[in-house]
């Protein structure tokens, strides 16, 4: 069963979609200026045993996380050119969200009472010819 939080959820990846691409596009220029630096102090630079070790494992790692942030720019890119074209669409999605919200509000306030029993007695009456 979808349930409003369902849709919440769906809603907000949708929403944030532009806003992590920028993000992680951001973050990926920073791993790629800071792989570059590394790199560049390899080459450039006399470094004993340890010291070319400790770089190799900076850099190991600056690249795993470039990596991580190269997948997730892949993945989002669909998604955030779709947010891009389609913002009518998406603003009609926020306001079916919002009816969602409204009519499970509704059901919630809904309240029901007992009118009778199963054999026809009205609750609350004279039990023996079924008057109030």
């Amino acid at each position: 069963m979808i349930t409003i939080k369902d849709a919440d959820a769906a809603w907000d990846v949708i929403r944030n979609a532009q806003r992590e691409m920028a993000s992680a596009q951001e973050q990926l220029k920073h791993y790629d200026d800071e792989q570059q630096d590394l790199l560049h102090d390899l080459e450039l630079n006399d470094h004993d045993y340890h010291e070319c070790a400790r770089l190799a494992k900076e850099l190991k790692a600056v690249r795993r996380k470039r990596r991580e942030l190269k997948n997730l720019c892949e993945v989002l890119a669909p998604l955030a050119e779709y947010v891009k074209t389609n913002q009518d669409t998406l603003y009609r999605f926020g306001e079916v969200l919002g009816k969602m919200r409204k009519a499970e509000d509704n059901t919630k306030k809904r309240l029901y009472m007992c009118r009778g029993d199963r054999r026809g007695e009205i609750i609350g009456g004279d039990k023996k010819n079924g008057h109030p």
